[in-house]
This record gives C-alpha cells, sequence and structure tokens, in this order.
C-alpha cells in the first residue's frame, strides 16, 4: 500500500477505540506481513495514536516513526498480549449429538492434498 493511502488509512482505523495502532512493512504484501521473524532486509514502522491526538499527513508520518529492524510479529504479539486472557483450549469439534461427527483431526486431510 503506498504510504499516502496507508497514512489516511490509519487515521480512520478503529473507530471508536482509545488507541489506534498501525504498522508499515517494507517489501509488499508477502515479504513485509507474512514473512515471518527471521529473514533478512525487513523492516517496519510502527505508531499508536490516540483519539486526543492530531491528524499526521503521508510525508510527517515516516519522519515521526523510524524503521525499526526485523519482523512485526514480535511487536503484533506483544500487543496482543497486553490485550489478552490467559490461553484456553480451543472448542470441541463435530457434535455427534446432532450427526456431525468429527471428520479428521486438525489440521484436516486437506492439507495433505498435493
Amino acid at each position: 500500500m503506498p504510504l499516502a493511502d496507508f497514512a489516511e488509512s490509519a487515521s480512520a482505523i478503529a473507530g471508536k477505540q482509545t488507541s489506534k495502532p498501525a504498522a508499515k512493512t517494507n517489501g509488499g504484501h508477502n515479504a513485509g506481513v507474512v514473512s515471518e521473524p527471521g529473514r533478512t532486509n525487513r523492516h517496519y514502522r510502527v505508531a499508536t495514536r490516540t483519539e486526543q491526538d492530531s491528524y499526521i499527513d503521508p510525508a510527517t508520518w515516516p519522519v515521526l516513526n523510524t524503521p525499526r529492524e526485523g519482523s512485526w510479529w514480535p511487536e503484533w504479539v506483544r500487543w496482543l498480549g497486553e490485550r489478552s486472557g490467559q490461553p484456553t483450549s480451543p472448542p470441541t469439534t463435530g457434535a455427534p449429538e446432532h450427526g456431525l461427527p468429527v471428520l479428521a483431526e486438525a489440521p484436516g486431510t486437506y492439507v495433505l492434498h498435493r
């Protein structure tokens, strides 16, 4: 996403939340967003805007938010951890009592098809 579009989106996201985090990665969707930590030549910028903060234009946003080396995933995990409760077990699958048996254990057999 071009920086100007990103800055506009970052200003609009999260509606009535008290803080609005935004992260911008380099390398496009696959390289910046999907690639796991440990890949070389990756960086990201991140900022959190509150309701009291003023609009930041696209030219100013990268000046105020310097690149951070590496993957944005650890930043995301930290952010989620601050807002999450304790881990719980996943729900059971299927509903045999309703005639819906478990078809296969996770992740399912479709992942084995070529």
